[in-house]
């Protein structure tokens, strides 16, 4: 679905920027003509095949939590800014302790928190940018000692976000919607491309009137369904650049009470390694399958550590 919808994007931009290769294409490959969906197909697929996507996180078998995972990235990115907001909100009251009966979906919430952070700030960074003093709060607690699945998880979003939002408020920012020092004589940024307006044309399709009325026609029991939609859906805010400042300054009061549980973890590691040891002070032996794991937390926790103290744009 979402290959076929990239797809579509793609031939109508071929078509408007080049049309004698778009009408060669679509001499040689006659069904590129059918491929372009519905308004109302697209929110009908969405609406039956995310929640799918979200249950499959939860499977405790590795591949199809794997899998739902995936799907959550990829169907997310057809309309970001209208699938990410309950998709997230629902992860953070998995999160909050006061849920009881959602607490086993934590380490789940965790993961699809990290596939729906990249889709939400390139559509819309209000999106996670309004709900980041919360997402930190209460991701907080994901680092914890006795549970070295859940840690993993949690440093890994931190990876991702600290890879986006830089910690501190010192930055300058460049504005990336008006700035064209990044460009070449082209015009081109350095990445290939055959179009300037792609992520346009793709987003024009959510945008359709059809696409519209099909989202308000959907039932409340749907995924989508909210009493009031906060998210900007005409592109990105006046205020973005405050937002960021903002958000950045977050981090930063967030940031000790991270590099806090980092020493604990460390310390906690420590401590485990000398209970090991026997009388005669020989350490206990560790499996390769101990030895692998002890490798990617490391490789995860350095990667985190790297990308928290690195401050882009001074």
């Amino acid at each position: 679905l979402c290959h076929r919808v990239g797809n579509t994007a793609g031939l109508k931009t071929l078509k408007n920027d080049h049309p004698n290769i778009a009408r060669q294409l679509l001499k040689d490959e006659p069904y590129l003509q059918c491929m372009d969906l519905p308004g109302t197909e697209i929110v009908a697929f969405l609406d039956s095949l995310l929640p799918l996507a979200q249950q499959a996180l939860y499977s405790k078998n590795g591949n199809v939590s794997h899998a739902g995972e995936t799907s959550l990235l990829y169907l997310t990115q057809i309309d970001p800014a209208r699938a990410s907001p309950p998709l997230i909100d629902f992860s953070l009251r998995a999160l909050d302790v006061s849920s009881v009966n959602l607490s086993h979906q934590a380490p789940a919430a965790l993961s699809a928190l990290s596939r729906l952070l990249q889709p939400g700030l390139r559509r819309d960074p209000s999106i996670i940018l309004s709900r980041l003093p919360e997402i930190l709060r209460l991701t907080l607690a994901g680092i914890d000692s006795n549970d070295q699945s859940k840690t993993l998880r949690t440093l890994i979003f931190y990876r991702n976000l600290v890879m986006w939002v830089p910690v501190g408020g010192s930055a300058n920012l460049p504005n990336v919607y008006e700035s064209k020092k990044a460009l070449d004589r082209g015009g081109a940024d350095g990445t290939m491309h055959v179009s300037d307006n792609l992520n346009e044309v793709r987003y024009s399709i959510t945008d359709s009137p059809i696409y519209k009325r099909a989202f308000e026609s959907l039932p409340e029991s749907s995924v989508f369904f909210q009493a009031s939609i906060t998210t900007n859906l005409d592109g990105p805010d006046v205020d973005a650049d405050t937002s960021m400042r903002e958000a950045m300054l977050t981090m930063s009061d967030w940031s000790l009470a991270f590099l806090d549980r980092v020493y604990e973890i460390l310390r906690a590691a420590g401590e485990q390694e000398k209970v090991g040891k026997g009388h005669s002070g020989v350490a206990s032996r560790h499996t390769s399958v101990d030895v692998a794991q002890a490798k990617n937390f490391s490789r995860i926790m350095k990667e985190t550590l790297c990308y928290f103290f690195f401050l882009p744009w001074t």
